[in-house]
């Protein structure tokens, strides 16, 4: 298997898992349906039906709770998903369409960004530089975002 494909089932499973309970769902939900389908109706069927038991599974949950069975759904996904670009490697523009669609449609994308792998953030001379984040605390010094300049410790 080609190694980008297994980072792109990865990129696919989390977005999978991420969009359940969201308004962003039904649209996922048809598009990874359609993908393992391949044009074929019944295999669409068979897809929409285990997507519709993903939801089922983490619908209700949160948590730690919530957080153990995205993982666990995840990586059944993710294994799918590897399959799927191993058998039919023509399906992985279609998987990178899918997961840029739900990361777009997710309510995360209006204020930060999705990261399928390492962010890297580079400040020189001194500066600090930073994307959206909440309170951080570097080597116990607390640093406070809504207020630049003013750790505390």
């Amino acid at each position: 298997m080609e190694p980008d494909w297994m980072t792109l089932a990865t990129a696919g499973a989390t977005a999978l898992v991420t969009a359940v309970a969201t308004d962003a769902w039904d649209g996922v939900k048809t598009g990874f349906a359609r993908l393992f389908g391949r044009g074929d109706a019944e295999r669409t069927a068979v897809a929409q039906r285990r997507l519709e038991r993903v939801e089922n599974e983490l619908v209700g949950r949160s948590g730690a709770e919530l957080e153990a069975a995205r993982d666990e759904i995840a990586s059944q996904w993710r294994g799918r998903l590897a399959d799927l670009l191993e058998d039919h490697p023509e399906a992985a523009g279609e998987l990178q369409k899918l997961v840029t669609a739900a990361a777009l449609a997710s309510p995360a994308a209006e204020s930060s960004i999705v990261v399928g792998g390492d962010a890297v953030v580079v400040a020189d001379r001194g500066s600090a530089a930073a994307m959206t984040m909440g309170n951080v605390d570097f080597g116990g010094v607390h640093l406070d975002p809504s207020r630049p300049g003013q750790p505390s410790s």
